[in-house]
């Protein structure tokens, strides 16, 4: 739900991009859900203990791309005994959200 409002709504790349990240595994959705809103995330807010490591992956990238860091490597991006090849596709689709915007969403289908 949060991600179809901020296709429509959000002219912020960075933004969906994260949102997207986050909503990808549900059990790290379940811990950011309330730290997000329409206007920004409180990554702060957003306590991980418990997330598996596709579920770490996928909150450092949302950071990342929030914040412009950077947290992971590219070295650790394409080793795939880190990052399996589901959660780099989305990471893959998260970052050309934050380059193109929402607008990739669209075009994916993922509206």
């Amino acid at each position: 739900m949060m991600l179809g409002r901020c296709i429509h709504k959000s002219e912020e790349p960075a933004l969906c991009a994260a949102i997207y990240l986050l909503s990808a595994d549900r059990f790290l959705w379940g811990r950011a859900l309330y730290a997000v809103n329409q206007n920004q995330i409180q990554f702060s807010e957003i306590h991980i203990h418990g997330v598996d490591l596709d579920g770490y992956v996928l909150f450092y990238m949302a950071r990342d791309l929030y914040r412009g860091s950077q947290h992971i490597s590219l070295s650790e991006l394409i080793d795939p005994e880190l990052v399996s090849d589901q959660v780099f596709e989305r990471i893959v689709t998260a970052c050309l959200i934050r380059r193109y915007g929402n607008v990739v969403l669209q075009e994916e289908g993922l509206q």
